[in-house]
């Protein structure tokens, strides 16, 4: 089922218009540990390994879901926090760089892009010999969620 749901996913996203303003070279990793900062300067973005020709949209993907997984303290809703974290990205992205509404409304589309690479990652690297209760919970965790087609944030 899950391979199913990757393969329709791919299809959407490889139906998506490609255009210098939508397609285009990212880095494809940024998350907390790939950026630094250091007093008042500019974030300093690390580990270009898997940079890549996709949608920049993906670039926004990326940090919105490894915010969402990694740095919810439990205050507050975790909708509100998603949504915020969301718009702050966005906001700052657009400083840069225009999106338009067609590209933005997409942005569901990646995040499950990218919650689907996180679980086919659980399944090459994590032993199954050895895989912990807490990594069984998160591997749950996931497959339900995309089984059940429920979003990692409502936008």
């Amino acid at each position: 089922m899950i391979r199913e749901d990757c393969e329709q996913l791919l299809s959407k996203i490889k139906a998506l218009p490609v255009s210098d303003k939508t397609y285009g070279l990212v880095h494809g990793d940024v998350w907390l540990e790939n950026v630094l900062v250091e007093h008042e300067l500019w974030p300093t973005i690390i580990d270009f390994q898997d940079c890549e020709k996709h949608y920049y949209m993906y670039d926004l993907a990326v940090p919105l879901y490894s915010a969402l997984e990694f740095s919810f303290q439990g205050k507050g809703s975790m909708v509100d926090y998603g949504r915020s974290i969301a718009k702050a990205l966005v906001e700052g992205y657009s400083e840069e760089h225009n999106i338009s509404e067609e590209m933005y409304e997409q942005l569901p589309l990646f995040l499950k892009l990218k919650e689907m690479f996180e679980y086919s990652l659980m399944h090459m690297y994590w032993n199954k010999e050895e895989i912990t209760e807490e990594q069984m919970r998160i591997m749950n965790l996931y497959r339900l969620r995309i089984e059940h087609e429920i979003p990692v944030i409502s936008l």
